[in-house]
Formats: C-alpha cells, structure tokens, sequence
C-alpha cells in the first residue's frame, strides 16, 4: 500500500471519516506489512483497538470495588469536619483581605485621580494666562502697526489735499483764461 495514503487514511481514521474498508485497509497494513519508524505509535494504537481479544474480569470485581469505596469514605470523614471549619476561616480571611485591597485600591485611585485633575486644572490656567499674554501681545503688535500706518494714510491726505488744491486752482485759472 502506498505509504502517502496511509498517512491520509491515519488522519481520516483520527477524524472519523474512514469507512469501514478504510479501516480494514489501515489494520492490513499495521498487521501485514512492515511499518516506519514514525508510525510504530499508530500501528500500537490501531491495534490495540482492533483487537479481538477479550479482557477477562474477575466476578468479584463488583465487591471488592464496593468495599473500596467504602473504606475510603470512612477514612476520610473524620477530616471533613475539621476541613470545612478550616476552610470557612481561610475563606472569612480571604474575604477580609480581598475587601482590604479593594478600599485600598479605590482610595489610592481616587487620590491619583484628582492629583492629575488637580495638576490639569493647573496646568489648563497657567496655558490660559500664557495665552492671554500672548493674544495681549499680539494685538498690541497690530495697534502698533496699525498706529504707524494711521500716520502714513494722515499724510498722505495731507499731501493729496495740498495736490488737490493745487490742481483746483489750476482749473479755477484755466477757466478764467478760457
């Protein structure tokens, strides 16, 4: 048999795809012929699957299993007792120590929590006094600007005012020649 389909008709037997005949080719295999190394496992699992044989079990398996459990059961009840207690404390303890954490945890949080808002809120009135300045700043700049160029636009009027007047008394002399 062809060594890739085994290795396919393995993996189909591990799905639960094989039919029947794939499984009687795969225990032919493992019975028959001579198997690699690697699948020396499956050939042991495969056949200790298919394998025939009957297990016997003995007929007093039944009772000697029932005195079993009923030696063990009797020789752990003493210790439920004292495990229940010991475990109600441990538990009592445990919920006193998770509570512990948990107002710990709250309280550092909360207190971390208005650290930051309190050095935001700083923070925040200290950007907004540098913005101030700077906005105060910068329209100071503009007055400035704007003043300097106020004084420009004057004497330009100035000067157009004295051109004009000029010039409407050379209309004023042309039309009196005319």
């Amino acid at each position: 048999m062809n060594r890739n389909n085994i290795g396919l008709l393995i993996q189909k037997y591990y799905d639960g795809d094989t039919t029947l005949d794939e499984e009687k080719q795969l225990l032919d295999y493992f019975t028959n012929e001579t198997v690699p190394p690697h699948l020396e496992k499956e050939k042991a699992l495969f056949l200790a699957l298919h394998t025939k044989e009957t297990i016997e079990v003995p007929h007093d398996l039944e009772s000697r299993l029932a005195s079993m459990i009923d030696r063990l059961d009797k020789e752990t009840m003493p210790r439920k007792a004292a495990l229940p207690r010991k475990r109600a404390m441990v538990a009592t303890w445990a919920s006193i120590a998770a509570a512990l954490i948990a107002v710990v945890s709250i309280v550092v949080y909360t207190e971390h929590r208005q650290d930051a808002q309190t050095i935001a809120m700083q923070t925040e009135a200290q950007n907004a006094e540098k913005m101030y300045e700077q906005t105060r700043q910068a329209l100071a700049l503009v007055s400035t600007k704007l003043n300097a160029g106020m004084d420009q636009v004057q004497q330009s009027k100035a000067e157009l005012e004295r051109a004009n007047k000029v010039l409407n008394q050379q209309f004023e002399i042309d039309k009196q020649q005319k």
